[in-house]
């Protein structure tokens, strides 16, 4: 009985220590429509928007880069299906223009020009 549970709780914490987080990561330069402080209030608003898919997300400013002028946004999920999800509803609801989603994305065109977005798993 005392092997199995070990066993158990051995493959629990393996597979606790496999499962990554996701990031999904935009470069950015902001728009002259947008400061700096603009956008990270309009940050606070996508992550309130966030927070039923369990989806944060900050701004990072370089401290040294190949783009100095620029910045990045990281979301951050548990993994790449909750971040699917949540990336699902968000571009159903800027299609069906259902709010505050299509008025935070428009708000995100007029801010940002996107440099790049690349996606990555955690360990």
């Amino acid at each position: 009985m005392k092997k199995q549970l070990l066993l158990g709780l051995s493959l629990g914490l393996c597979a606790s220590l496999v499962q990554a987080a996701y990031l999904d990561v935009l470069a950015f330069k902001l728009k002259p429509a947008c400061t700096l402080k603009d956008f990270i209030a309009l940050n606070q608003q996508m992550n309130e928007w966030g927070k039923p898919y369990n989806l944060t997300a900050e701004v990072v400013v370089p401290v040294f880069s190949d783009m100095p002028d620029g910045y990045a946004w990281v979301g951050r999920t548990p993994n790449a299906e909750t971040f699917g999800k949540a990336w699902d509803t968000w571009r159903a609801a800027v299609v069906k223009g259902e709010e505050p989603v299509s008025k935070l994305n428009a708000r995100w065109t007029e801010c940002t020009e996107v440099v790049y977005r690349r996606g990555f798993d955690t360990y």
